[in-house]
């Protein structure tokens, strides 16, 4: 893939509901208490250059289990390759971060219990986690198993890919942990969080669907219908 289409599809990243809420967001923290920033899965940095950078005056650091983390150096993030997966222990310092971002990553794993619990080592006392995740009881979710479809974000198969039907082709997001308003709000709480803010977007443009567009954004109004979850913790 070329620069110019890494560009184009980063530009289209950013023009997304749940950036432009998150961006929101991210300008109600006060930048002054924010000098280390730790973004999971943070992909070649776009986010975090385009976002977090313009908003704190931080050392930036970053991990992805793909092969961004060289271009988020490039970026002047302190970024590094790893499997969430497949380590105990991230190498950070018990109270390191003022705030950490989980952008679309938990949903991803095998255990988020440990995940959160490192998170909540990691971060300082009154520090902020950032979380965003996909909502299995989202409006149209709920339809489609009232009438006995799999539920988008889910997946019944790691080989092939569910979005309405079973699709041959490989390759997804293979989310293994899809979690309701109720469910993540529970668990971040019996992880140690106190829950600040929570707000409910989606998170690809809204054109995707079509005249039904309208009842997304109500349902933004109510995070527990919504297509995405964002939310804004603070560690106990």
């Amino acid at each position: 893939m070329d620069d110019l289409t890494v560009k184009e599809g980063e530009d289209q990243v950013m023009k997304t509901p749940r950036i432009k809420v998150l961006t929101d967001l991210i300008k109600k923290i006060d930048n002054k208490n924010v000098k280390t920033f730790l973004d999971i899965g943070c992909g070649n940095g776009h986010l975090t250059e385009r976002i977090f950078m313009k908003h704190f005056n931080a050392d930036f650091y970053g991990i992805d289990m793909g092969d961004g983390a060289e271009r988020a150096k490039e970026k002047g993030i302190n970024a590094f390759k790893a499997d969430l997966n497949e380590i105990d222990k991230l190498k950070f310092e018990d109270n390191y971060f003022d705030t950490v971002f989980a952008g679309e990553i938990i949903e991803h794993l095998v255990d988020p219990d440990k995940f959160l619990e490192e998170i909540h080592r990691i971060l300082k006392k009154d520090g902020l986690l950032i979380l965003s995740t996909p909502n299995l009881a989202a409006w149209y979710n709920r339809i489609l198993l009232l009438f006995g479809y799999q539920p988008f974000w889910t997946d019944s198969s790691f080989k092939y890919p569910y979005a309405g039907k079973i699709r041959k082709e490989e390759g997804n997001g293979q989310h293994l942990r899809v979690s309701t308003y109720r469910s993540m709000k529970a668990l971040l709480n019996l992880h140690g969080y106190n829950i600040k803010c929570i707000k409910g977007t989606f998170a690809a443009n809204i054109e995707i669907l079509s005249f039904l567009g309208f009842i997304e954004k109500i349902s933004w109004k109510i995070p527990s219908l919504s297509s995405d979850l964002i939310f804004i913790c603070k560690k106990n």
